[in-house]
This record gives C-alpha cells, structure tokens and sequence, in this order.
C-alpha cells in the first residue's frame, strides 16, 4: 500500500508529497525498470558470521546481546537454524492427553478445515488458486474462521477478504494433510488419517507448529517486512512467557526484550516510510510472534479492550506453554 501511495506522488507533479518523494529516491524513478545484474545478495555464511560473532582473521562482530536465561552461544545458534533438532535445547512435549491440545486454536480449527473439505473434496479452487465462496460460506458457519472482522457482518466473502481462511488452507497444505491438483484441492491420507482419528492430537500439534515455524509465511497478512529473523527467534519468546507470563503484562514487555536479544532484527525493519524500525519490528513481534503463533499454539494468551488500537494487548501464559513447551538441561 505504501508503494501504491509512493507511485500515485511521483506520478502527478501536483500532489503534495510529489517533490519530498522525488528527492528520498534521487531525482528520478521508473517503476518498471530492472536489471538483474544489479541485484546483490548478502553472502549468507558471510551475515551468520557477522550475527553470530564468529571469528574472521582475528576479528568479530558483536552478537547477540542481552539474551535472558542460561543459553550458551552454540544452543542459540541451534535454535535459530534448526529448532526442533534432536539435539536442540527445546523440547515439544506430545506425549499428552487429548483434551489438552483443545487449547490450541489453530489445530482445532485446522481440524475443522479438513471435516468442511472432506464433505467437498474435490474442491474446484478459483483462477487465483485461492477457496471459493462456498467453501468460505461452510467455514464460517463451522466456526473455522472465528467472528466476521465486522460485528454484525454475516455476508459471504472471498478468502482475499478472511486472512484465517488463507492461514488454514496454507497450513494444510504444507502440513501435507491436503494437496492441489488440476486445480482442485484434495484431502491427502495423513489429512483423513487426522479425520478418522488415527492421528494423534499431539502428533499433529507438533506436525503443525514445526511446519507453521519453518514453512510458513509469517508476514502474509500483516503488510510489514518480511523477516526470516523474526521467525526464526520464536522460542525466545516461549522462554520469556515461561519466566514472566504468570503474571499479565504489556506486549512491550515481551517486544523491547525480543529487539534487545537479537538487535540485528532492526536492519530487517529500516529503509520503509510508514514507521521507525523500532516501531516496525514490536508491531511486527506483536502480531506474528505472540498472536500469530504463540496464541496459536495456545501457548500464550492476549487482550486489547475494543477500540483501543493504540495500547499494547495484555499478554500471559497459555494452557499449554507449562506443559507442551520443555527445555533440555
């Protein structure tokens, strides 16, 4: 959006941000320019090194910095590549009853998704590959999508319109319980293994929060930056909830700790018109680390008094974070 509003002022001399705009980018901008010898990727091994304080011909860049808890460099290295390793300090704890994984929102409702298909598989997708009307009618009514964005609001939408539609079906998909082909979408076996009960509910848990960490967009919907960073530090947030979520405290509490752990998030949130990079990455933390995953997962617990867009959600531990969440002594 920010683009489209950049684009509409450089193109008409008269609007009132055309000159301020045409100065931030130089003089001149053609927006279908490109030329991909210009491009330059970041060396990947080069910017681990530089994050992590790896030694380079005797010399370092500072790390990571004031990280609470008793994390060795190696462990947070682990957790930020590769989480949910054998050998990595964090534990998913399955082995549970089934009831208790009801407190975790998105794979009840992912469950949800999979009985509605079920009952119209083969679902002919739209030309965008996104579910029909119909499709979005039926999980409304199976309570998969939650309240209409809108109280009061009970017409039909597209999925362009129901962001909880999009999550589902993009879960389902990289969780391998659903597939598309020709255009239609199917239930895979391990989604009617789900359906038929043959799958455990903490098999699933743990198959849909692996996945929604490593696979999954977090940005899609949120029209921040995208941050692979961002996503990759979700278990600090998990240790931090453990520490302090027994009590309700502000959002900012948990966001100003995320920008002091790992600093360098603030690259990934500079350079854009619409807030400072600081801003950028709480509102960034807040709503894909806590709401779009943590709440998700049942693994913390917010609220915001309606209307009051500019406070902070209160944040506090889920019904699952004591028991489903472990850590490797």
């Amino acid at each position: 959006r920010g683009y489209e509003n950049f684009l509409e002022a450089i193109g008409d001399p008269r609007h009132e941000e055309h000159e301020s705009y045409l100065a931030w980018v130089g003089g001149a901008f053609d927006p279908g320019a490109f030329e991909a010898s210009k491009v330059v990727f970041k060396d990947p091994d080069k910017y681990r090194q530089e994050v992590f304080a790896e030694e380079d011909e005797g010399s370092s860049s500072p790390g990571p910095v004031q990280i609470e808890g008793d994390f060795s460099r190696e462990e947070v290295m682990k957790l930020l590549e590769d989480p949910f390793a054998v050998d990595s300090p964090l534990q998913v704890i399955t082995d549970l009853p089934e009831e208790v994984f009801e407190g975790a929102p998105l794979l009840v409702d992912c469950r949800r998704f999979l009985r509605v298909l079920d009952e119209v598989a083969p679902l002919k997708l739209t030309k965008t590959g996104n579910l029909p009307r119909v499709m979005i009618a039926r999980l409304t009514e199976s309570g998969a999508l939650g309240e209409p964005w809108w109280p009061g609001d009970r017409s039909v939408h597209n999925e362009g319109d129901m962001p909880r539609a999009t999550l589902l079906r993009g879960m389902a998909e990289i969780a391998g319980l659903t597939r598309k082909t020709k255009g239609k979408l199917h239930l895979t076996r391990s989604g009617q293994r789900v359906l038929e009960g043959k799958m455990a509910a903490g098999e699933l848990y743990r198959l849909l929060l692996e996945r929604h960490v490593l696979k999954f967009n977090w940005a899609f919907d949120d029209a921040l930056p995208v941050s692979r960073w961002l996503q990759a530090g979700f278990w600090y947030t998990l240790h931090l909830l453990q520490e302090y979520g027994k009590e309700k405290r502000p959002s900012t509490f948990y966001t100003a700790r995320y920008a002091l752990a790992f600093p360098w998030l603030l690259e990934d949130f500079s350079g854009y018109l619409y807030g400072a990079p600081r801003e950028l990455l709480a509102r960034a933390t807040e709503l894909r680390v806590l709401n779009g995953f943590a709440v998700e997962f049942g693994l913390a617990c917010t609220f915001r008094q309606e209307r009051a867009w500019q406070e902070p959600y209160q944040v506090w531990a889920g019904p699952l974070l004591g028991v489903a969440i472990g850590w490797k002594q």
